[in-house]
């Protein structure tokens, strides 16, 4: 048969204009969007704010989470609009001896931490495949025996 599809739209949770990004949405809605992925987010507390002000819309929210593979890669996403990595983040990626478990480490707290903020996530591994079990698992959220897990 043929898969059911979604009409799904872009969030930017970290834009410096929360109400233009809002208006945003709506626009996007009232064009028959039915769900929404993010930005990737690194700041649960500035997520949080913003889902406050998005959950009166009613639509199943993603928020996109990419695993940190180094400093200078957190570094170049903070020149992206709307994206911020906390400092302490850059730190712990930089100061790691095991980048990839740091990394999934990193991933998994923003997983849990995302949980109860919105619908699900988007895991973005650019390349990191192989993490997306770790992260599942360090989060508490690893796939249960006949559940298959996208990548």
């Amino acid at each position: 048969g043929a898969p059911d599809l979604y009409l799904g739209g872009a969030l930017n949770p970290g834009s410096s204009d929360v109400e233009v990004e809002l208006q945003k949405m709506e626009k996007k809605i009232e064009s028959g969007c039915q769900f929404f992925q993010t930005q990737a987010i690194y700041d649960l507390d500035s997520f949080e704010k913003f889902m406050k002000r998005a959950g009166s819309f009613q639509l199943p929210v993603l928020a996109g989470i990419i695993p940190l593979k180094s400093a200078k890669m957190a570094n170049f996403l903070n020149k992206i609009p709307g994206i911020h990595v906390p400092d302490a983040l850059i730190h712990r990626i930089d100061e790691a001896k095991d980048k990839e478990q740091a990394a999934s480490e990193i991933a998994a707290g923003l997983v849990r931490g995302a949980r109860d903020l919105c619908a699900g996530v988007h895991l973005m591994t650019l390349g990191w495949f192989h993490l997306i079990g770790p992260i599942l698992e360090l989060a508490g959220v690893a796939a249960q025996k006949g559940r298959k897990v996208a990548s």
